[in-house]
């Protein structure tokens, strides 16, 4: 696979978000079922996940970001750890069998909404630091010409 036929970071975060998403679908299922056990444990899967996720967002793809954009970047991180917060509030309510489908709910609003941000602002970024391919390559001479 050559560089071009790799996906872009923001191709990775978009297929990202949408793992995310079909998490948060079965995280609301497991919860609606009415199973603590099943619950707790998608909880569990599902925080791990996020959090591997945001790590790796905050490791790769921010410190670029705040480049172009440095208040728009800590944003994200500040948004970041309001859902962190947010998270470990419902990890705890989940523990003690307190969290109920509702605030399940919510949470998937507030991580859908999030991504959605994060997506467009990406996509603005990467489509303005694109490489504008020219005319002409200088590292190569034009095929018309004679080099001997």
């Amino acid at each position: 696979m050559t560089p071009a036929d790799r996906p872009s970071q923001r191709d990775q975060l978009v297929a990202e978000h949408a793992e995310i998403d079909r998490a948060l679908d079965g995280l609301v299922d497991a919860f609606r079922l009415g199973d603590r056990d099943v619950a707790r444990d998608a909880f569990r899967a599902f925080d791990a996940q996020l959090s591997a996720h945001l790590a790796h967002e905050e490791d790769l793809l921010l410190p670029e970001f705040a480049k172009i954009d440095p208040d728009e970047a800590a944003q994200i991180v500040h948004e970041h750890a309001l859902l962190r917060a947010a998270i470990d509030e419902l990890a705890i309510g989940t523990d003690l069998h307190l969290t109920r489908v509702p605030a399940i709910r919510n949470l998937a609003d507030l991580l859908r909404a999030h991504a959605r941000r994060e997506d467009v602002l990406y996509r603005e970024v990467e489509t303005r630091t694109r490489p504008h391919p020219s005319e002409h390559d200088l590292s190569e001479p034009p095929a018309s010409q004679d080099m001997s």
